[in-house]
This record gives structure tokens, C-alpha cells and sequence, in this order.
């Protein structure tokens, strides 16, 4: 269903913003940082309380032009000992597409997005859904293909009958020729 939804929503946006101008650099790159998820830990079944996990982000971004960008990625973490029944380690995986707005000056590009993830977390009592996402990040060039990225992001709850969530993400993003 994510995906499916994923799929509609990039066509469109491709079909919107393909005609606005050609992009003078390549328009994609890849990204890898870390990801510090704060989750809804009694909704999720567990005794603590602000539950974080780190995790390793990974996304690929698609930049239509000096404003719109589409990313698609994942977040893959783990967070040993929490306060379970069985003593189980808690692995997490967030998959996550967002459109994002931003202004390039050329070195430094602040943006905002949105966009749909589904955050599963096992084990857990209750079940994932898809959530939307909310927020704001920073790019900063640190050489002709590199750059450093830092975002921030509320997640609507992942479970049924959860509190909002968030994650925060540092990390570094290349673009290609």
C-alpha cells in the first residue's frame, strides 16, 4: 500500500516539475547518516519511557530543480536491553518517501518536507500503519560533491492509538556528475 501510494505521488510531482527547468548539476544523490528515532514506547508495548533507537539512514534523492526535491530511503536500528517481558532487543525499520521544498543559494540549502513513512518495530504488541511526516532539515556543501545534511522530523503515531513521534538525522549526502 506504501509503496503503491509512493509510486502515484513521484509520478505526479515528475509530471509537475519536470517542465520547470533542467537542473545544471546531476539531479541525483545518495545520502547516509544516522538516525536517532524517538518512539511511543507504551504504544509499542514497552516499559520505558522516551524509547530512542539509533538507526542508519539511507535515501536516495531525486532534485527536479533548485527548490523541489523527492527522497525515498530507509532507516535500519537496533536498541539493546530495553525494559521488555523477554529481554529482547528492539529492532526498528522506517521506510519513508518526502517531498521537499527548499532554496539553494548555492552553498548552504534550508528546506522543509513532508511525506508518508511506515516505522515497523519488532517485537511489539501493536501493529504498524502508515504515518506522515512533518519537518525541517539543513544542506550544507562542503565540497563540489559533498555535503553535510541535518534534519528533524515529527511522525504522526505509527501504531493505533499512539502519540506522534520524531527523528532527528545527521549525515552526509553525495551527489553525482
Amino acid at each position: 500500500m506504501l509503496f503503491r501510494l509512493i509510486g502515484k505521488c513521484s509520478g505526479i510531482v515528475l509530471c509537475l516539475f519536470s517542465a520547470s527547468g533542467s537542473y545544471a548539476e546531476s539531479p541525483w544523490s545518495f545520502n547516509l547518516g544516522f538516525t536517532s528515532l524517538y518512539l511511543d514506547s507504551e504504544a509499542h508495548g514497552f516499559q520505558e519511557e522516551g524509547l530512542d533507537a539509533m538507526a542508519l539512514d539511507y535515501a536516495v534523492v531525486y532534485r527536479f530543480n533548485n527548490t523541489v526535491s523527492l527522497k525515498a530511503g530507509m532507516a535500519n536500528g537496533i536498541k539493546s536491553f530495553p525494559q521488555t517481558d523477554g529481554g529482547d532487543d528492539l529492532s526498528v525499520n522506517m521506510t519513508y518517501a518526502d517531498v521537499q521544498f527548499g532554496y539553494d543559494n548555492g552553498v548552504i540549502r534550508p528546506y522543509f518536507f513532508f511525506g508518508l513513512a511506515e516505522v515497523d518495530v519488532s517485537p511489539e504488541s501493536g501493529s504498524s500503519q502508515t504515518s506522515r511526516r512533518l519537518g525541517f532539515g539543513v544542506e550544507h556543501e562542503l565540497f563540489d560533491q559533498w555535503s553535510v545534511n541535518v534534519n528533524y522530523s515529527l511522525i504522526a503515531a505509527s501504531v493505533k492509538q499512539g502519540e506522534s513521534e520524531s527523528s532527528t538525522t545527521v549525515g552526509f549526502a553525495y551527489r553525482f556528475d
